[in-house]
């Protein structure tokens, strides 16, 4: 009767070998019940919109993003993107708080490729679902443009944009001298 009742419970984490066991316990009667999640379930973010970047939201990406980034990095968040290129330009928010944002182009013929130039996270958000929703976004608005790739580019030694793009379906390439002479790049791209 038990199984008849709870037959979420029946199911073992053992079963998914991805799955990172989360119990979380409680009593009814006392009686204990255990309930797993995978972890993943817990990172999703439960309530994120993502929508196109107002003025507002570019003055406060370039207020917060050194912070974000842990550096110097507001100066290459250029205004181009919300006067210029504004409905490639994204932000995600979770419960009215900006917490990413991807600031993209697109190139027409004959390139045809979406054009991912800067994204950022706030650290407190990372590893939840915002980058890789932004990016989901950004491809079904190139898609719809008619764009035949995305693109994107992260300097050496950053293995975290590598394992991201990776598990979006890109292709990985080092490019030597990508930027100008002794300024190699990976360049990530995705056909679609």
């Amino acid at each position: 009767m038990f199984r008849a009742l709870f037959p979420v419970l029946e199911r073992s984490v053992a079963e998914r070998a991805d799955a990172r066991p989360v119990v979380s316990r409680r009593s009814v009667d006392s009686v204990e019940f255990v309930r797993f999640r995978d972890v993943r379930d817990i990172r999703s973010p439960r309530t994120m919109e993502i929508r196109g970047l107002t003025k507002a939201d570019f003055d406060y990406i370039i207020s917060v993003l050194d912070q974000w980034w842990g550096g110097p990095a507001g100066r290459r968040a250029d205004p181009m993107f919300f006067y210029e290129f504004g409905e490639y330009a994204l932000v995600a928010e979770q419960e009215g708080k900006l917490v990413g944002f991807l600031l993209g182009v697109v190139v027409p013929a004959p390139s045809a490729t979406g054009y991912v130039h800067q994204v950022g996270i706030h650290p407190d958000h990372r590893r939840r679902g915002v980058g890789k929703g932004l990016y989901e976004q950004f491809t079904e608005r190139c898609r719809a443009a008619g764009m035949k790739r995305i693109k994107s580019l992260a300097a050496e030694g950053h293995e975290g944009p590598i394992r991201f793009h990776q598990s979006m379906g890109y292709e990985v390439t080092h490019v030597p001298d990508y930027a100008g002479p002794g300024r190699a790049r990976i360049v990530f791209i995705k056909e679609l």
